[in-house]
């Protein structure tokens, strides 16, 4: 009767599958809790908002720049001056 109830297919045993899924669902979940670790032993200490911020002025160092290689600004061309016309035309 030991040999009937090895090779019964309604006696319930498991797989090679199943193992499978149980050593890789238990493997993902040790990877998951050791990177959740290491992240918190190795944690930074958090920026403190309250502190005084640094004040600087900027400083300008060296030779002053030639005016010539200076941005300008491009000005319009002044409206050129009317002449009143004196004498007559003649038409063709």
């Amino acid at each position: 009767m030991d040999s009937a109830l090895t090779h019964s297919l309604l006696v319930a045993r498991p797989t090679k599958l199943s193992r499978f899924v149980v050593f890789s669902v238990g493997g993902h979940l040790a990877v998951l809790v050791a990177a959740i670790l290491y992240a918190r032993f190795t944690a930074t200490p958090k920026v403190d908002l309250d502190t005084k911020p640094i004040n600087a002025s900027l400083v300008r160092l060296g030779k002053p720049r030639d005016p010539k290689l200076l941005p300008r600004k491009e000005q319009a061309q002044p409206p050129p001056k009317e002449v009143a016309a004196t004498g007559s035309y003649t038409h063709l």
